[in-house]
């Protein structure tokens, strides 16, 4: 996880894993840490509209209001768009 802060040197990080070890935790605390440090765009790509729908929903909504300090980043409305579908 050090690596993967914004003040680390590395510029790339691969991370190799085996299924259900957690690796999508991973990248909720990641993009949880970038929101509070290092707030900037990013991207997270999944393999459907339809899983990244449910991802969104299930998992990065849930975190951010879980989070008292990440929802007080979010604007309420903003957090409402975060599960809403591309057009």
């Amino acid at each position: 996880m050090d690596c993967l802060s914004a003040q680390h040197t590395a510029k790339e990080v691969i991370f190799v894993k085996s299924t259900q070890v957690g690796g999508t935790e991973v990248g909720l605390n990641w993009i949880g840490y970038v929101m509070d440090h290092a707030p900037g765009p990013m991207l997270a790509v999944l393999p459907t509209v339809e899983v990244g729908m449910r991802w969104s929903k299930q998992r990065l909504a849930s975190m951010i209001g879980a989070s008292e300090r990440l929802a007080r980043l979010i604007e309420p409305a903003a957090r409402a768009m975060v599960a809403t579908p591309p057009r």
